[in-house]
């Protein structure tokens, strides 16, 4: 039998990383003021009600409407990608993994039907 294992989305998130939008955004709020005129713009544009990634991106979307000039754009798109680069990478480095997080990723890894559902359950049992 062949089990391939995927970790995806919510990975990180599982391993009580702070790598969600809103910590995110609160670094970008607290700790960015040097940023571009367009960076800037999108800090007071967003709100800390949103939540989820899909929240910026819809921001985003719509915040192309704030310049009509596409270098500018380019320059603002490339300077958030690069902070959430160096955001992501400290989160990474300050990762150490209890003894609590390792086991449940271990019990995870080896029941990993416990998250399926029913149907799903079913085929895997019936495979195994």
């Amino acid at each position: 039998m062949n089990v391939l294992y995927i970790f995806g989305n919510g990975f990180d998130k599982a391993q009580e990383m702070a790598t969600g939008y809103p910590e995110f955004y609160k670094h970008l709020q607290d700790n960015i003021t040097d940023g571009s005129i367009l960076l800037n713009r999108m800090k007071k544009g967003i709100t800390e009600k949103q939540e989820l990634w899909s929240d910026m991106e819809e921001c985003l979307g719509s915040f192309t409407a704030e310049t009509d000039n596409a270098d500018e754009f380019d320059e603002f798109y490339f300077e958030l990608n690069d902070l959430l680069q160096k955001y992501l990478t400290s989160e990474n480095d300050k990762f150490l993994p209890t003894d609590k997080l390792k086991a449940k990723f271990q019990l995870d890894f080896i029941t990993v039907s416990k998250y399926l559902g029913e149907l799903d359950k079913n085929r895997y049992n019936t495979f195994r």
